[in-house]
């Protein structure tokens, strides 16, 4: 919902407070180096720039990713670009779009600069912490920001793409997790919507705030995650939820995937033909995802002790421990060659070690500048979301995962 600046008080106040946002990470910004931010309203431009010189990079693939804001915390800037480019971030509130000089932009009128004076490094990057006031009044705040790159080089200008944010107060000592659930076509996973219920309750408890979204992934509101939990078994997604998970990755968090049993299940097997697509045609992920064969019923599989430091320890300490797959959504392969494309998570302890947890960092995923992480689950066991008798550990294993996921 996009707040109207014009013609009422209520827009006023809201530009107001994005004022006094602006002015109190500015402040803190300027101990950035590259120095303070110019007059907001003077940008770095006003003669026509020549025809561009070749580059390795078209300079309007430049990108900008951030975390989700929260208040009270740093929310990460992260620009991609050029060698050794200037950088202006403008901010605004959620009104536009509107003209700034020759190029239309999705700010709005009331833009001000938030970041100036900075420039690439050598490899082409700018991150950039961005501290959020701890001021209760700043809750669901939206704002829009967007880059200048400017490469003195070539004499071209380029704006990246825009960031939407709705600054949200963290739950406790949690995240805000979006949790897709199964209810239509389980027949091939009866459990699916019980399991989702259960796993929503545990994440309740250890202080996250989740919002649970039945079979389909909503197209609008997710600024307002900082993960989502794709908890559904069988179901096969739309061509289109492909499009909004990699925007949610590139723009606010990060993504879990859920996927099992293979053998026996249509649907199934359809959503890890999916899954793989998804990652190796969108993210670039060099990595296969087998067929299921029942192999998992055969085995014991843990945490492997190498994943990353939040599946392990955030807040539950679970290395080694065991977590039961079985009927299994397919397989990432033995455990020694996966180290090269991924994070192994959860592998068999016999055999050839088959991985059937796997997490995936930004640099995994070159297809894309990704702004979080990705942990796919290959596991049709009834028990795979929440803990019981053949499972105990599925709670605490499980609930690791918003933090890994936004870490």
């Amino acid at each position: 919902m996009k707040v109207q600046q014009k013609g009422g008080s209520a827009g006023a106040l809201v530009a107001s407070t994005l004022m006094l946002l602006v002015a109190a990470i500015v402040f803190f910004l300027s101990g950035v180096p590259g120095g303070n931010p110019p007059n907001p309203q003077t940008p770095p431009w006003g003669v026509a720039p020549p025809l561009p010189a070749p580059a390795l990079l078209p300079l309007n693939l430049s990108t900008q990713l951030t975390g989700n804001a929260h208040v009270g915390e740093v929310m990460n800037l992260n620009i991609r670009s050029r060698p050794q480019v200037g950088v202006w971030t403008a901010v605004s509130t959620n009104s536009g779009p509107c003209m700034i000089g020759p190029w239309a932009v999705a700010l709005s009128s009331d833009w001000n600069l938030l970041l100036a004076g900075h420039s690439t490094d050598s490899f082409g990057k700018l991150d950039v912490p961005v501290p959020v006031p701890p001021l209760p009044s700043l809750h669901n705040l939206e704002f829009v920001m967007q880059t200048l790159i400017y490469d003195p080089t070539t004499v071209e200008f380029a704006w990246t793409n825009p960031v939407l944010q709705r600054i949200t107060t963290p739950p406790q000592s949690g995240r805000n997790v979006l949790l897709l659930r199964q209810t239509l076509a389980n027949a091939e996973a009866p459990w699916s919507q019980l399991q989702a219920d259960l796993f929503s309750q545990r994440l309740t408890l250890q202080g996250h705030s989740v919002v649970v979204a039945d079979d389909f992934l909503p197209t609008t509101g997710l600024a307002a995650f900082d993960c989502i939990l794709d908890c559904r078994f069988t179901t096969v997604p739309p061509e289109s939820e492909k499009d909004t998970m990699q925007a949610f990755l590139q723009l606010h968090g990060g993504v879990f995937l859920l996927s099992g049993p293979y053998m026996n299940s249509t649907g199934g097997q359809l959503r890890r033909a999916w899954v793989r697509a998804f990652l190796a045609h969108r993210l670039g992920i060099a990595v296969t995802i087998g067929t299921g064969s029942n192999a998992s019923n055969m085995t014991t599989e843990v945490v492997n002790q190498l994943a990353p430091v939040a599946l392990l320890a955030m807040p539950n300490f679970v290395v080694n421990m065991t977590y039961e797959v079985t009927n299994e959504g397919g397989t990432f392969g033995s455990l020694a060659p996966f180290f090269n494309t991924g994070d192994a998570w959860i592998n068999a302890t016999t055999g050839n070690n088959q991985v059937y947890g796997a997490a995936f960092r930004p640099e995994h995923m070159p297809a894309i500048h990704a702004a979080a992480n990705v942990v796919v689950l290959l596991n049709g066991h009834p028990e795979a979301l929440a803990s019981g008798v053949s499972n105990p550990n599925a709670d605490l294993v499980l609930g690791n995962l918003p933090w890994a996921l936004d870490h």
